[in-house]
């Protein structure tokens, strides 16, 4: 008897964090964009359509707040349109895609009641290009070494969204949507007379599994 109850005591705050602790997915869909802080009206940027993906850890402390860890994949980049300014000429386009690794760690606000739940969710991610390509005319070059003397491999940017979700009996299925924007310039020092820094809003649906459900 004495032994169990000692065994509560030291172990029953682990046992509790545990329980807590809640592991998922995501998927879906970037939609990056370059920002252009160089004036050039000769460019201009649009957006296309990516992949996001994501595992995920959340520890909750309270019904109300939780942090949010993430190991995550997504594309960004955009689609550059060149107008030389010949009187009927027609724009040539680009398109830049890098594939990151990202990282990211997110505070998490959690509302709604035992049916439906909401979400808020900010923190930084940290990024690593893993590869990407440039194709223009029907050409794709894959970066090499080359490309990488050009941007820069690591990324560090923030994120800001919120979402929507539904309790089951093992967890949470949940729609969310992100905002993401880099802090820095995401070019080598070489370059840095031209500023550009990536952007995405990023759509998912993903599901939540509670451990201490299982």
């Amino acid at each position: 008897m004495k032994k169990t109850i000692l065994f509560l005591l030291l172990f029953a705050p682990s046992i509790a964090l545990v329980a807590q602790v809640s592991i998922g997915f995501r998927g879906g869909l970037s939609f990056p964009k370059i920002i252009y802080e160089t004036q050039d009206a000769d460019l201009s940027f649009s957006a296309f359509r990516g992949l996001a993906l994501a595992a995920m850890a959340e520890q909750s402390f309270s019904g109300l707040f939780a942090v949010q860890a993430e190991l995550a994949f997504v594309q960004k980049g955009s689609i550059i349109l060149i107008d030389y300014g010949t009187l009927g000429s027609v724009p040539d386009e680009a398109e830049i895609r890098i594939n990151y690794l990202e990282l990211p760690l997110l505070a998490k606000l959690k509302l709604g009641n035992s049916t439906v739940a909401a979400h808020v969710l900010a923190g930084p991610s940290f990024g690593y290009a893993l590869s990407g390509y440039l194709k223009e005319e029907g050409e794709k070059e894959t970066f090499s070494d080359s490309g990488w003397e050009i941007f820069k491999r690591f990324e560090f940017a923030g994120n800001i969204g919120g979402g929507i979700g539904l309790h089951l009996p093992s967890g949470k299925a949940f729609i969310d949507l992100r905002y993401q924007v880099s802090f820095a310039n995401i070019l080598n020092s070489g370059f840095d007379e031209i500023k550009i820094r990536n952007k995405s809003i990023i759509f998912n649906v993903g599901y939540l599994a509670d451990l201490h459900k299982k």
